[in-house]
């Protein structure tokens, strides 16, 4: 029982302490709260559920630190969709927002999804995050978005894709 609950308890205070902190730190990549969130919930899921389930084997243990770390990567890779804008829920909200007028038009849509939106608040994120700088106005490679790119291309490699568009 304590491979279930730890994990269970640990990602819910993981995920509690990662809001928080985000909430009240405002910080430019959220993603990097995660290590930090993660050691102290993971403590606090091991904690609680040892109190419960006192003595756990050396199996149990290890099954639950995998089940924990699975589910604290799976919130990991839902992180980007909680920090921006999808186009389906732009659309929908502005479909939502003007159902009493009548409809959205094409430029309605248009105003809403467009570069601006999308392009450029990613390009600005990258920047952010170091993988991309400004230098006279233009975007430039950095090295470690050089080291980005080369793991997301051997990745794509791997499966059979040939580079990218750009």
């Amino acid at each position: 029982m304590f491979s279930l609950l730890a994990p269970i308890i640990g990602l819910i205070s993981t995920v509690v302490i990662h809001l928080a902190a985000w909430r009240t730190m405002r910080p430019r990549s959220p993603a990097r709260l995660l290590p930090f969130a993660a050691l102290l919930g993971g403590a606090a899921g091991a904690w609680a559920a040892g109190t419960w389930f006192p003595g756990p084997a050396p199996a149990e243990m290890a099954a639950a630190l995998l089940l924990f770390g699975t589910v604290v990567a799976s919130y990991l890779i839902s992180l980007p969709a909680l920090e921006s804008e999808s186009p389906s829920s732009l659309i929908v909200t502005c479909v939502d927002k003007r159902a009493a007028g009548g409809g959205v038009s094409r430029d309605d849509l248009a105003a809403v999804v467009n570069d601006e939106t999308f392009v450029l608040n990613r390009a600005r994120g990258l920047e952010v995050d170091g993988l991309v700088e400004r230098a006279d106005g233009r975007l430039r490679i950095t090295a470690r978005g050089r080291k980005f790119l080369q793991g997301f291309l051997f990745y794509h490699h791997l499966v059979g894709r040939r580079g990218l568009a750009g």
